[in-house]
């Protein structure tokens, strides 16, 4: 009788764990996630940069100071600052605590950005797989670009792009540029 029961318990574990096998298993078709919207679309304008290296070049710093006043447009498929354009940016977000995050990563004041709360959005901007900068999201009007050691201080000036002023600007960025591509069509 027990030798039934074995039988009969180790054939239906066999049942059970043959059935395991219908699983697919082919992990190629899983695909990463699409951004349908960053927490920093819009148009924004730059108001302001900080410095943090004090041996900076006066060159560098006076062609930061040019920004000021230039449009950003941050989209899905395109980043434009001032002159500069990332085609098909791929992002990467995620929420810090302010105090840790600045202070360790950039070794600076929070006082210094003029920036108080708890929390941080930041989103990571990649051209292909090719850091290039990061956008630190204070609250929903204020974020700085990080960028060769420099804050650029943007103002969201509204959530919504025009798609026609977006072409405009598209249209005056220089293709030839170092670090800028624009894909034909």
């Amino acid at each position: 009788m027990k030798s039934k029961i074995k039988i009969l318990t180790l054939a239906i574990f066999c049942l059970i764990l043959s059935s395991c096998s219908l699983i697919d298993t082919d992990f190629s078709k899983i695909k990463s996630p699409t951004v349908s919207k960053t927490p920093v679309n819009g148009k924004w304008i730059i108001t302001k940069v900080i410095f943090t290296d004090d041996e900076q070049d006066t060159s560098d710093i006076f062609s930061y100071k040019d920004y000021i006043g230039k449009d950003v447009f941050i989209k899905e498929d395109g980043i434009i600052v001032g002159d500069k354009l990332i085609y098909n940016p791929n992002f990467k977000a995620k929420k810090v605590e302010l105090d840790r995050y600045i202070s360790k990563k950039f070794d600076i004041d929070q006082k210094k950005l003029n920036i108080s709360g708890e929390y941080l959005s930041i989103v990571d901007v990649y051209d292909r797989d090719n850091f290039v900068f990061e956008i630190i999201k204070v609250d929903e009007d204020k974020a700085f670009i990080y960028d060769n050691k420099n804050f650029i201080q943007i103002n969201r000036i509204s959530n919504e792009i025009k798609e026609e002023e977006y072409e405009t600007v598209l249209k005056r960025i220089d293709p030839n540029q170092q670090g800028i591509e624009v894909e034909d069509e």
